[in-house]
């Protein structure tokens, strides 16, 4: 066994026993709860992240597949949607302690969206550094979105995901601006697209 793979197993293992802890405190203790919920998201992009370097390691840089996503991927995304256009609807808040670095503190479904994007393989593994203005641009041309392809949408996500790690509240920032609900929308009408074509 590797050390990569050494690192999945007892991530893993980690994993599995916050998730039993979860399951057995009682509906009332809210802040173990989502103190729970953080720990394990944070493991869930550690084994993301060990995953995608292992893939990395064993295909050729210059010919990585894809995986390919369905309508059963998709639908587990877009139940975010409603949440999120949610009128006033709280993404989370910034937290300042003393003497430590202010940092935002994601509400349960943003961080139940987060997980999600990986576990359905909508997080995809590329070089989202150099497609930074690319990013940006459908940023700044909402209109764009219109008529952007599956495959955009999932370097649109994984961009702002990855963009979160180095930039404190990134996420936050394009969450509140409704950007990430625009993306989900277009998705929602890939999702209808391909439901059409099928029937």
């Amino acid at each position: 066994m590797t050390p990569t793979e050494q690192q999945i197993e007892q991530l893993k293992a980690e994993a599995s026993q916050l998730n039993r802890q979860l399951r057995t405190l009682p509906a009332s203790d809210v802040k173990s709860k989502v103190a729970l919920m953080k720990a394990i998201h944070k493991i869930d992009m550690e084994l993301a992240d060990l995953r995608a370097q292992q893939k990395t390691a064993q295909t050729p840089q210059d010919d990585k597949p894809v995986p390919e996503i369905g309508v059963q991927e998709i639908e587990a995304i877009l139940k975010y949607l409603p949440i999120f256009e949610q009128q006033n609807y709280q993404f989370g808040q910034w937290i300042q302690k003393r003497g430590q670095f202010a940092y935002f503190a994601y509400s349960p479904e943003v961080l139940e969206f987060q997980s999600a994007l990986y576990r359905h393989n909508i997080i995809i593994v590329f070089d989202w550094t150099i497609w930074d203005d690319e990013a940006k641009r459908y940023q700044a041309e909402p209109k764009a979105l219109e008529t952007a392809d599956l495959l955009t949408l999932r370097k649109l996500l994984t961009a702002h995901i990855r963009a979160d790690r180095f930039v404190e509240g990134h996420l936050a920032s394009v969450l509140e601006s409704g950007h990430i609900a625009a993306i989900l929308r277009r998705l929602r009408q890939i999702r209808e697209e391909m439901i059409g074509d099928t029937q």
